[in-house]
């Protein structure tokens, strides 16, 4: 019931304050398990995916946006859950997102692991490989670009699912992570280029 209030909220706040475009949208399965993969350069880059979506989203976010109560409050309704990016391995947040893919939801993740600007160097996390060769669950590369500025336009993009078949099943080597992220990493970024 919050989830789909705070969807609306957003929805009506996107579309007069934006021009959104959307593309590809069909790309993200109507049902089961699924693993949006987007690039992130705002604050408000999970809100805008969880508008567009036609599914219920939920988002990894780092723990240090709910230690404000209101910005605490408006993640939960949008289903996002803490992880502690110092840790190097935050135990709980990935069974979080591992329940997420089992119960056959959609579990969205900045690939990064945190927002890039323009111009900063780019480092593709592993999680999202994991968490995709544990579930066997698609990943739905996604691109926003625009500025966040009023008025201007904000276009998300998703691509084609990308499936591992021939690697479930096999022994997840950091060697395989790299290799799979680099492919996800790839996938991605191609989109900023249609």
């Amino acid at each position: 019931m919050f989830y789909r209030v705070t969807i609306f909220f957003f929805k009506a706040l996107f579309l007069i304050f934006y021009r959104i475009q959307c593309v590809g949208l069909e790309n993200v399965p109507k049902e089961g398990a699924a693993i949006i993969c987007s690039n992130h350069t705002d604050f408000k880059d999970p809100a805008l995916i969880a508008v567009l979506s036609k599914r219920v989203l939920h988002f990894m976010a780092k723990k240090q946006l709910f230690e404000n109560k209101l910005f605490a409050f408006v993640f939960k309704n949008l289903n996002a859950f803490p992880i502690d990016r110092e840790s190097g391995r935050d135990i709980e947040a990935m069974r979080k997102a591992a329940n997420v893919l089992k119960q056959g939801e959609v579990l969205g993740i900045f690939f990064e692991g945190r927002r890039i600007k323009e111009g900063e160097a780019k480092s593709a996390k592993a999680g999202v490989v994991l968490f995709a060769l544990k579930s066997k669950a698609p990943i739905i590369p996604t691109y926003i670009s625009g500025n966040y500025k009023l008025f201007s336009k904000l276009t998300v993009k998703y691509g084609d699912p990308v499936f591992f078949e021939g690697h479930y099943g096999q022994k997840v080597t950091q060697e395989l992570l790299e290799k799979l992220t680099k492919v996800v990493s790839e996938k991605v970024e191609a989109l900023s280029l249609v």
